[in-house]
This record gives C-alpha cells, sequence and structure tokens, in this order.
C-alpha cells in the first residue's frame, strides 16, 4: 500500500512523471519516509554532504544561506513536491545552504544509487537534475561574491532566463593571425581584455589567445614574443548564439573545458564571453548602469539604459536580494535616469526664469519602487514675481513638461498624470499653490483626492532646489498634525480596506470584470500597511518618509505597535517581494503589469504566507485607530 502511495505521488511530481512504470516501481520500493518538525534545520551551511535526495511529501522548508556577518539571505521556500540536496548528493561536498523546516514536514528519502541509476536510464530526468550541476561551476566565484554582499542564490534560474547577448559589454577585439605575440599582447593590454579573437584575411575568426596562454605558452616557457602569435592560438573556436540562454552556454563550456566562448548574432561575431561573465553577471550589475548613466550626453542615449535598469529586477530578485533591497536599488536607478535626463533637458532650455525643485512623491517617494506603473512627479518653484514673471515661469515649467513626456516615453516610464488633483490643476505651481491645492484635496472628502493628496505627503526632492521642497514638506506636516479633521481623513482612508480574507480564510477576490478571480496586492495589502503607518507619523509629528523608516521611529513611542514591528516589516517585505515576482512574470509573458495577482497560482506555502500578512494588517490599523483614539481624533 505504502509503494502504491509513493508511485502516485511520484507521477504528479517532476521530473518522476517522466519514468516507464519498471523505474517508478524500483523507485518507489527503495525510498525511505523522514518527518521533520517544524523548526528543525534539517541541513546546514557548510555541513556534511546529502546522502539521499528529499522530495517534499508535506509541509515546507526554508532555504538560506548565512555570510560572515550571520545576516541570513532568503534563497526560497519549498513545498509539496519540491526537492532539496541534489547538488551536495551529487557532488558528495558539503551542503550550501541551511534547510529550515517552517512547519511539520515529510519527506520521501531518495537513496543515491538510486538517483544516479535514474540519470543513467532516463536521459530528461537527468536534463532535469543536471541544470543545477553549474553550482558546482561557480564555486571559484563564491568568496567574491559574498564579499560584494550578492550571496549566491536561486542563480540557476537566473542562467535559464538570461539570453548570452545581455552579457555583452563591448564589440568584440580581433586582430590578424600573422601578428606577433609582443602584437597580440599589446592590443589585450591597450584595450583591457584578458582575450583576443584573431582572424583570416576574410575577417573570419580562426582562434583565440587568452591571458592564460601568454603566461602558460610564453612566460612559462620563454617563448621569443616575435614568433607568430598563432603559433599559441586555441583552436578550434566554440561559438554560440547571442539568443541563447546562459545555461546552454555554459553547458559548452563545461562539455569542452573551455573558459571563453564567442558570441555570434545573425552569423556574425558580437563579441566573447568568460566564466567570470556568468558568475557575477558583470554587465548588468546596478554600478555599472550608474556609471553608464553618467557618462550619457544626450537623451537619445539613454532609452536603452532603462531597459537595463528594467532587467536589473530580474537579476536581483533572483539573486536572492530581499524585497526591501530591491525596490531601494532600483529607486536608486530611476533616480540617476531621472537626474540626467532632467539635467540634459535643462541645458537645452538655458537657465530657469525662477528656482526649480523637482521632486517624486508615493511609491518613487518613499523609495518604494517595484516595475513602473505609475510615476509621480512634480515642480516645485518660488512664487513669481508679477504677472509677466508669472508668464514666463508658466512657458519656460511648460516647455519641460512636454520633453520630459517625450523622454519618458522614449526611456519606458510610464505616463504621467499632468492634472493630480482633476481637470484644471497643473503639475507644475509655486511652493504656496501646492499647499493650497494639497490642503484643498484633504479638506474635499472625496476619498480619490485624499488619497493622492496623501501620496504627496511622501514626497522627496530629486534635482534642483532641494530647501524648496522641504520647505513645502514641512508646512504639509504642520498643517495637517495641527487640524484634527485633516488627520480623521487620512486615518477614514488608511482603515478603508478590510482584510481579503473570507470566514473560512479564503481569498476574497474579484468577482467580475477584466480581473474576475483576481487579488489587487496594492490596494489590499500593501497600501493599508502604507497608508495606516503614514497617518500615525502625522498624529506624532515623525517626518520620515519610507514606511519601515517609519515603523522603526514610531515603534519605540507605541508599545502596541513594537509587539509586532517585525512583523509588519516582514508582510511588507512578503508583499513587495510577491509583486515584484508577479510582475516579473507578467514581463516576461509579454503581458500588462499591473498589481492584481491569482491566488490560485501561488505555492501552498505563498498562499499560507499571503493569509498571515492579511491577518497582521487588521491589527496594525487597530492600533493606529486606538492611538488616534487616545488623542482625540476620530474616524
Amino acid at each position: 500500500m505504502i509503494v502504491k502511495e509513493i508511485k502516485d505521488f511520484l507521477k504528479k511530481v517532476p521530473p518522476f512523471d517522466v519514468l516507464q512504470e519498471e523505474l517508478l516501481q524500483m523507485t518507489a520500493e527503495n525510498i525511505s519516509i523522514e518527518f521533520y518538525p517544524r523548526g528543525l534545520k534539517i541541513l546546514s551551511q557548510n555541513g556534511p554532504p546529502c546522502t539521499a535526495l528529499s522530495l517534499i511529501r508535506k509541509g515546507g522548508v526554508k532555504v538560506y544561506v548565512s555570510s560572515n556577518q550571520d545576516d541570513e539571505v532568503l534563497i526560497d521556500y519549498r513545498s509539496e513536491g519540491d526537492s532539496f540536496g541534489f547538488v551536495s548528493l551529487l557532488s558528495g561536498d558539503k551542503s550550501r545552504a541551511n534547510i529550515l523546516a517552517i512547519e511539520d514536514t515529510i519527506c520521501y528519502l531518495v537513496p543515491r544509487d538510486v538517483v544516479l541509476q535514474l540519470m543513467e536510464r532516463e536521459p530528461l530526468l537527468r536534463e532535469y537534475f543536471m541544470k543545477s550541476f553549474f553550482l558546482n561551476f561557480i564555486d571559484k566565484t563564491y568568496s567574491e561574491m559574498r564579499s560584494r554582499a550578492y550571496l549566491f542564490g536561486d542563480g540557476d534560474k537566473l542562467l535559464y532566463t538570461t539570453p548570452v547577448g545581455d552579457l555583452l559589454q563591448r564589440e568584440a577585439v580581433t586582430a590578424s593571425r600573422g601578428i606577433s605575440i609582443r602584437e597580440a599582447a599589446a592590443v589585450m593590454s591597450s584595450h583591457r581584455i584578458s582575450s583576443l579573437i584573431l582572424v583570416d584575411e576574410k575577417e573570419v575568426p580562426v582562434g583565440i589567445v587568452t591571458d592564460r596562454d601568454l603566461r602558460d605558452k610564453v612566460v612559462a616557457k620563454g617563448l621569443d614574443t616575435e614568433e607568430p602569435v598563432d603559433g599559441i592560438m586555441s583552436p578550434p573556436l566554440i561559438r554560440v548564439d547571442s539568443g541563447e540562454l546562459c545555461f546552454e552556454a555554459l553547458v559548452r563550456m563545461i562539455k569542452y573545458n573551455i573558459h571563453h566562448l564567442l558570441v555570434v548574432e545573425g552569423g556574425k561575431l558580437k563579441g566573447v564571453v568568460t566564466n567570470h561573465d556568468f558568475m557575477l553577471l558583470q554587465g548588468t550589475s546596478p554600478l555599472s548602469i550608474v556609471k553608464s548613466i553618467e557618462n550619457q550626453k544626450s537623451l537619445e542615449d539613454l532609452p536603452p539604459l532603462s531597459s537595463r535598469i528594467n532587467r536589473i529586477v530580474s537579476i536581483l530578485i533572483k539573486e536572492g536580494l530581499k524585497a526591501r533591497q530591491i525596490v531601494r536599488i532600483i529607486t536608486e536607478l530611476n533616480d540617476r535616469l531621472l537626474q540626467k535626463i532632467l539635467e540634459l533637458i535643462m541645458r537645452e532650455k538655458g537657465e530657469a526664469p525662477v528656482p526649480l525643485s523637482f521632486v517624486v512623491y508615493g511609491s518613487e517617494g518613499r523609495k518604494e519602487q517595484t516595475f513602473k506603473t505609475v510615476f509621480d512627479w512634480a515642480i516645485l518653484y518660488d512664487e513669481p514675481r508679477t504677472s509677466v514673471h508669472a508668464r514666463s515661469v508658466e512657458e519656460y515649467c511648460r516647455a519641460i513638461v512636454s520633453r520630459l513626456e517625450e523622454a519618458f516615453r522614449k526611456c519606458g516610464f510610464p505616463t504621467f498624470n499632468p492634472e493630480p488633483f482633476g481637470a484644471g490643476t497643473s503639475i507644475h505651481a509655486s511652493v504656496r499653490e501646492w499647499e493650497e491645492a494639497i490642503r484643498s484635496a484633504l479638506a474635499s472628502g472625496r476619498e480619490t483626492l485624499i488619497m493622492q493628496a496623501g501620496k504627496f505627503l511622501d514626497m522627496r526632492p530629486v534635482y534642483g532646489d532641494d530647501a524648496m521642497a522641504y520647505q513645502l514638506k514641512d508646512r504639509l506636516y504642520r498643517m495637517v498634525k495641527d487640524s484634527p479633521a485633516l488627520l480623521s481623513r487620512l486615518l477614514r482612508v488608511a482603515a478603508r480596506e478590510r482584510s481579503p480574507l473570507g470566514f473560512f480564510k479564503t481569498f476574497v477576490v474579484e468577482r467580475t470584470g477584466e480581473h474576475r478571480y483576481e487579488l489587487n496586492l496594492k490596494d489590499k495589502g500593501i497600501l493599508p500597511i502604507v497608508d495606516s503607518l503614514r497617518a500615525l507619523a502625522l498624529l506624532a509629528g515623525v517626518q520620515a518618509t519610507g514606511t519601515l523608516e517609519r515603523l522603526e521611529l514610531l515603534s519605540p513611542e507605541y508599545a502596541e505597535l513594537a509587539g509586532i514591528r517585525d512583523d509588519i516589516a516582514s508582510a511588507l517585505d512578503f508583499l513587495l517581494h510577491l509583486r515584484i515576482q508577479d510582475q516579473l512574470r507578467k514581463r516576461e509573458l509579454n503581458q500588462r503589469v499591473d498589481d492584481f495577482i491569482d491566488p490560485a497560482g501561488l505555492t501552498l506555502l505563498e498562499k499560507k504566507t499571503l493569509k498571515e500578512v492579511f491577518q497582521i494588517i487588521p491589527r496594525l490599523q487597530e492600533i493606529v485607530t486606538a492611538a488616534f483614539d487616545r488623542e482625540g481624533v476620530e474616524a
């Protein structure tokens, strides 16, 4: 009976579902069952190697690594049907991560000899598992990645989604095969490259010379550097198409025991990638993007950099960074790009007739932006001296906005709302006019206007006169704090959304329309946390902008909040992570990026965690409401 149950389970779980009856029966007969209570560390990082592949039958585990400073970096949650321990099992080497049972967990243990036999006899199963074998290949750079605070995470998925062409940073450097070794070394030195492609008279690649060739074949053996370089080159050349995924290229390098690959596109040589490129993916690091942005001299050069910012999100999430870290990096890169756009436009339009301050607000202001679905920004300026001066300022700002709209469109930024508070309002105004517009919106009693005004309370300057922006923010905070009526309206907005869980803790989803059976993660999860902590910050006079920063500063003042501070921080982090992950999936499928998710598509662990999150939010709303009540401010 037990063997039959195991077989029935294996038939539903990749890659065992491809096994023929004979192998399926053999596997089931050799499997043992192990129970791990919640909280037990099943495997320890750098601990003994695995002797069996663990296949989760019921329950769930957390996979994470620890740095030298004992910082914990989450790699993955795994639940029913997932496995762990394969690489350690195959290599006989240490475990590379910690595996912790986060609930009572039952695992089927497949012995090492059975796994090896299955891989030998079933090609599809072997291919499935060998996709993890590249882990051995990156061990050499593991310590380097750790020192750069990019601990190894779910890198295999990254290799399966990134085209080789994305790693190229420059055109291929070539030279004639007839030059001398000395001349070849000089070319490599001047271009600061580790390899040189040698071509024949028809510019067809015939070989490659690397730093290792110069070291091992020339220096170590005392070879005359005036000898022809083709005497030390390494043919034949292995090539890969720029559209192929990094994993396929890496497998090719392992197969032929090489460290360099030629990348071709449309039959033409595009460049060279090395094993080091695969390890660190240097071409898509945030620092390299920042450097590229700073070096641009015209607006026309910026659109490709914008697409690289979007791609970095995919890379960061697959390298195991927490959502709170990812959104900060996204924000910094967006800021750099926006600042460069504004710098180039202002240089083009000439000196402004009045000091200007460019601000961002909403999620960008809080530094909590994921993939851009909306971009909120505005222009502030000093009060014009005369009506003529006012017309001059108006014309200048309109020209800036028009040029910005064009640049945003080319760079892939979402379109912005030029009338933030409805028809007749403007995205550029004096500090006094902004203050009046926001006061009017808060006093209107209209939920949409109050929500928009609340987003302006999260503003921060990104370009121009910072003092002007901070002056307006200070005025707004004092205005709201001194007005129980305005505070009350903001509290009502913060408490407007109820938990999207039904009586039996089922998700309450949309029942009609385009998003039928889906859940708005932003409206139902992220904004209730953001709005609640903003309202409490206003009540307490705390001018911090970021949600987690507000949480940190408010917790010492409110004991009830301090009691669930870590839960709230984890809840927001999970919601942001889930949002980024789903938006990333939609981008890769060329679907419209929005804030809706389908709960049915979540794993068991994701569903369970999301339900826990939706039970934390009402507790936060109750704490905030109680704090307002004590101050005599009612919703």
